[in-house]
């Protein structure tokens, strides 16, 4: 008999929430039952592959079944309520299931790879109540700080090089690693009002906690210079870079939980992450060297960057573009980053086409060089436009619906052609 087959024929009196042990047998038997074998293969080979996420497949039905399990006492609550809860239970389960079955495995780690990247993909694709809910009362207590005591954001921001979202980030994974699993929402009497105190103290004590900036950030400079160098790199020294290259994100993740946190994140979609353009162009015109090899580095050394150079200002002025920047770009044959009633790429080719023919006007090969430009242009625009970028400190996903989108893009190539040279402005 399945576990939630059994629960729904224990009677009345077993079936209510007061029975907390039940409730958490409950819980856990689900993890083991259809979680067990992903989170034992996850830990087992995540230095070796790095981390990979529960399949969404085997979480669906974990849900579900999850669902049913809790079904009398979710029946009458709200949506909200009922996610929240839900969110509780599955929490409470994947810590009895370390308490239990995991415990040569470290705390940290095992939140790191299990409890915090599936809570959150959870929220991001199932439970958008709960989700949505967070978000609001973490930003309305953040804004509280901005308004009130600019002083310890700016603290966080300038000294710290802790960008709004990954602040937010941080707060999000202490609730969810802490006080989803302390409090019952059953126990709750007005969950609003309640969550939000919780969150402020979270914020009260993480501003109120001391940082040593001089161990944890370190500059990375010379070895930058060295990874990219030459293109042409022997055999021996594309391994040595790539070494290189690992080193330097061991050093990154070390600096800071949130880099170790998306270094995590990162490697859930590790088998199916394509090149980010956006990024290629960054690194091309802010590194020593034309082409970075490694995604992963590049990515990361995004959010650990404390140089907050004049190219990045303007860039966070084209905040979609900024945005996309800041993504994992990933394959997904199924879906397209933009909404095709607002965004045309046969349409965004020609102006990008134009943009760069314009610095090679009026020069006797202009024909050969256009017709050039003119399948740069559409594999550009081709490759920004296909996949799924996805923000690897929410896990959303980033749907471009915006037509500003396009002045942006166009704005993006100009920036690139100034900073390069190729063109005056």
């Amino acid at each position: 008999m399945d576990i939630s087959d059994e629960f729904l024929s224990k009677p009345n009196s077993s079936q209510t929430s007061n029975n907390l042990v039940w409730e958490y047998e409950i819980s856990l038997g689900l993890v083991n039952t259809h979680l067990s074998n992903e989170i034992n293969s996850i830990i087992l080979n995540g230095n070796k592959y790095g981390s990979s996420s529960i399949s969404t497949k085997q979480l669906s039905s974990f849900l579900k079944k999850l669902e049913n399990a809790y079904y009398l006492v979710t029946k009458d609550l709200k949506d909200l309520n009922k996610e929240i809860y839900l969110l509780h239970q599955i929490c409470t389960g994947l810590y009895e299931y370390y308490d239990l079955y995991l415990k040569d495995v470290s705390y940290e780690k095992y939140r790191s790879l299990i409890i915090f990247p599936n809570l959150i993909y959870i929220l991001v694709r199932f439970y958008h109540k709960a989700s949505g809910f967070f978000q609001a009362n973490i930003r309305k207590i953040y804004n509280e700080y901005r308004y009130r005591n600019s002083g310890i954001i700016n603290k966080f921001t300038s000294s710290y090089y802790l960008d709004e979202d990954l602040l937010k980030n941080e707060i999000l994974f202490q609730f969810l690693g802490n006080a989803l699993r302390k409090f019952n929402p059953l126990n709750i009497d007005n969950i609003n009002s309640f969550y939000r105190q919780i969150m402020r103290s979270i914020f009260f004590y993480y501003f109120k906690s001391d940082r040593n900036l001089q161990n944890n950030y370190i500059n990375f400079s010379d070895s930058d210079f060295i990874l990219g160098k030459n293109i042409n790199l022997p055999t021996r020294q594309i391994y040595y870079r790539d070494v290189l290259y690992n080193l330097q994100i061991k050093k990154m993740c070390n600096s800071s939980i949130v880099i170790k946190q998306l270094n995590y994140n990162y490697n859930i979609f590790k088998n199916i992450i394509i090149n980010n353009e956006f990024q290629n162009m960054y690194y091309s015109l802010t590194q020593d060297s034309f082409m970075l090899k490694n995604n992963q580095y590049k990515l990361l050394n995004l959010y650990n960057d404390n140089k907050d150079s004049n190219y990045l200002k303007k860039l966070k002025d084209l905040p979609i573009i900024y945005q996309l920047l800041r993504c994992i770009h990933i394959m997904n044959p199924k879906k397209k980053p933009y909404n095709k009633f607002d965004i045309k790429p046969d349409y965004v080719k020609s102006i990008i086409l134009e943009e760069l023919a314009h610095p090679f006007k009026n020069l006797f090969m202009e024909q050969y060089i256009y017709t050039i430009l003119e399948r740069t242009s559409s594999n550009f625009v081709d490759n920004i436009l296909c996949g799924e970028y996805i923000n690897p400190v929410t896990f959303s996903s980033i749907t471009i619906k915006d037509y500003s989108f396009v002045t942006q893009l166009k704005q993006f190539v100009q920036l690139c052609l100034i900073e390069s040279g190729v063109s005056n402005g």
